[in-house]
């Protein structure tokens, strides 16, 4: 049985060693591998919401020179990781942009014609 006060669940293959069950082990485990597992939610989540691998990813990153689509912006050391922009009707992967470039967009619909008249008003 876990060890972990009030959890009457057996032990399995993963966490019997620690006297743990896989749910109480798994815990402990992101908790002690944090940069680990921040990678893996990374990963997953840019699977899940992207349809794109991590490896997919850093291409996209390593071939835009680490730079905004858009502005040309590089990320700076610690700050937001480039967004994966994409089209809200396909789905397809377009590129990364950095995070005021990509809410700009957004707030344009990713409207082509509604760019070109504000282009046209700024001009």
């Amino acid at each position: 049985m876990c060890k972990v006060d009030g959890c009457d669940t057996a032990c399995n293959q993963i966490g019997s060693a620690k006297g743990l069950c896989k749910k109480h082990y798994m815990k402990k485990w992101r908790r002690d591998n944090p940069k680990k597992q921040s990678i893996i939610a990374r990963r997953a989540k840019i699977k899940h919401y992207f349809g794109i691998s991590l490896e997919e990813y850093e291409e996209m990153f390593i071939s835009q020179k680490g730079r905004c689509a858009i502005c040309q912006g590089k990320q700076k050391h610690g700050s937001r990781l480039l967004a994966i922009d994409h089209c809200h009707l396909t789905g397809v992967v377009r590129g990364l942009l950095c995070h005021k470039c990509n809410i700009g967009l957004g707030l344009f619909d990713d409207d082509g014609a509604l760019l070109a008249r504000a282009i046209e008003y700024l001009g």
